[in-house]
């Protein structure tokens, strides 16, 4: 659902992020709809309350960014060890 809607996999994600990520893709095929961010908590068991309630394409956004920023970041480095070598 993600992938597909937002163009966002799995490996955009880390630590309990990426159970979050596997039960709401459960969660949407089985159901077709979203799960409720108190359905997420208690299945995930993760505490969302730290953080704000914002529209599904806001974290999308967030989490492209970071992997963007991520790849970038891996990119300069083995640029770097690159030209050293």
């Amino acid at each position: 659902m993600l992938e597909e809607s937002y163009g966002v996999t799995r490996n955009f994600f880390v630590g309990d992020e990426i159970k979050v990520y596997d039960f709401i893709e459960k969660h949407f095929a089985g159901h077709g709809v979203m799960p409720t961010e108190n359905t997420v908590s208690r299945e995930c068991r993760v505490d969302l309350s730290k953080f704000e309630p914002e529209p599904l394409t806001y974290w999308v956004d967030c989490v492209t960014r970071r992997m963007q920023t991520t790849a970038l970041i891996e990119t300069s480095k083995k640029s770097k060890t690159s030209i050293i070598l």
